[in-house]
């Protein structure tokens, strides 16, 4: 299946790219790894095409899976960065969040990890 993928450990754990290839449920999908500390790994299957987008940021990494119609991609990106500096900061994210949500005419999943932290946080479109 196509789509965002996250292994979380409170151990070190080490995976090489080999290792998640049983994500690939068609030749032709591709799989890769988007972000990935001592902690966490966040990778993606999809294929050409497939709308995907991230910031890698000095505090957090965000991913963002799918399509939001409503806003532009600044809006898009600026939103999230605020959302991810929030939770980084233990600011006022859930409020933030939920008026994405509520706003956002989309499908989407968003994933934020907080690298300092080692926190991690995912909400995606009402359905």
């Amino acid at each position: 299946m196509i789509g965002s993928h996250t292994i979380i450990s409170k151990d070190k754990f080490k995976i090489s790219g080999n290792d998640y290839n049983f994500l690939k449920h068609e030749k032709w999908f591709q799989v890769s790894n988007e972000y990935q500390d001592n902690h966490i790994l966040l990778i993606r299957s999809y294929y050409e095409g497939y709308p995907f987008e991230n910031w890698d940021k000095d505090d957090y990494f965000i991913l963002l899976e799918g399509m939001i119609y409503n806003f532009t991609e600044e809006k898009i990106e600026n939103s999230l960065k605020e959302i991810g500096y929030l939770f980084c900061n233990n600011g006022d994210y859930y409020n933030k969040i939920t008026e994405f949500v509520e706003n956002a005419d989309g499908d989407f999943v968003i994933q934020i990890y907080d690298k300092q932290n080692k926190k991690y946080i995912l909400f995606n479109d009402y359905l």
